[in-house]
């Protein structure tokens, strides 16, 4: 259950964010390279029983992309002729609901949202390791009774 709710969750705050004016800092195929180390390297440092759910939350936040823009993409990159759909799924996709902004008027933004994102998942990633944790000291005691002294 909670798979499926991180799930939900990844693709609402992919819908929350592409609503939200942005540019695109890197080209599609950088984009794509620094997504997937940053997947990877978060993959190797999250403990391993959090994976599945660090995994599902990572493939609804792309799902909304592959959906609507994979094919796309890949006919791009590839020069194949994929069928390519003729409406979008997710509605922020639809340019009257899109964030997208290609003016360049917004990239200082787009960075600082980039990198705070970037800071974010990080944080949360070494606190799930207990990395930036304070761990408390506890007494090492033989049995459970240990005396006040």
């Amino acid at each position: 259950m909670r798979c499926v709710l991180a799930f939900l969750i990844g693709i609402v705050v992919h819908g929350i964010l592409d609503i939200t004016p942005h540019q695109y800092p890197f080209r599609t195929r950088i984009d794509i390279l620094i997504s997937t180390l940053f997947f990877i390297v978060s993959i190797m440092l999250i403990r391993p029983k959090f994976i599945p759910l660090f995994g599902a939350a990572f493939l609804g936040s792309i799902l909304p992309d592959l959906v609507n823009l994979g094919p796309q993409i890949f006919n791009q990159f590839f020069e194949t002729s994929f069928p390519v759909l003729k409406f979008k799924i997710f509605p922020w996709h639809r340019a009257e609901y899109s964030g997208s902004i290609y003016d360049n008027s917004r990239t200082e933004l787009s960075y600082t949202f980039h990198i705070m994102l970037v800071f974010l998942s990080s944080a949360l990633i070494l606190l799930g390791r207990n990395v930036l944790r304070i761990q408390k000291k506890i007494a090492k005691c033989p049995t459970n009774r240990c005396s006040k002294r």
